[in-house]
């Protein structure tokens, strides 16, 4: 602008009138000036303890879930479905694991190779691996690649029933060996 910050309107530039040079010291100089106008502008509010405990306090996070923070399989019409598949997988190798996380059962040997979904009409599978690497001969997997959803892995298979079982098992034994071979 004509006449440069000698003739700015703003408030805040007033001080930059009166520099001949622009250096490291100038820069430091405005900037502690800033931050002293900062200070008086937005203060820091007085609270009493008793308001700043009751903003300070963070809800509990849950230490660990368990299998009755999943009622369809606690005590619900899938409980029976998840029992016999849950021994199914954690048969297929020694070093299998079994997490309870909020929104699903986690099986993972390093990584999780599937994830649980419970719903009332079954067990939701999402095998971790890429839809176009599964071989399903009866095309009953489903290709949630760009779909948002609970678990890992862009397949997805519903297991409604104990006859459903077997074939889930072929399905996720070759999601173990690609984790294994990769």
């Amino acid at each position: 602008m004509e006449g440069g910050f000698a003739s700015s309107p703003l408030t805040l530039n007033q001080s930059l009138r009166n520099h001949k040079t622009w250096n490291i010291d100038s820069i430091q100089a405005r900037s502690k000036l800033l931050a002293d106008k900062m200070q008086t502008v937005w203060r820091y509010p007085s609270l009493s303890a008793e308001i700043l405990e009751k903003y300070q306090a963070q809800p509990t996070k849950k230490a660990a879930y368990t299998i009755s923070d999943h009622p369809y399989i606690s005590v619900g019409s899938s409980k029976e479905l998840f029992q016999v598949f849950s021994q199914k997988v954690m048969s297929l190798d020694e070093n299998v694991k079994q997490e309870f996380l909020k929104l699903y059962v986690a099986f993972k040997l390093d990584t999780n190779f599937v994830d649980v979904i419970p719903q009332a009409s079954g067990l939701r599978l999402s095998l971790n691996c890429k839809f176009t690497e599964i071989h399903d001969p009866k095309k009953l997997c489903r290709d949630v690649t760009s779909l948002g959803r609970w678990g890992n892995g862009d397949v997805e298979y519903k297991i409604t029933e104990l006859s459903d079982i077997p074939y889930a098992i072929q399905l996720i034994q070759q999601v173990i060996d690609m984790q294994v071979e990769g």
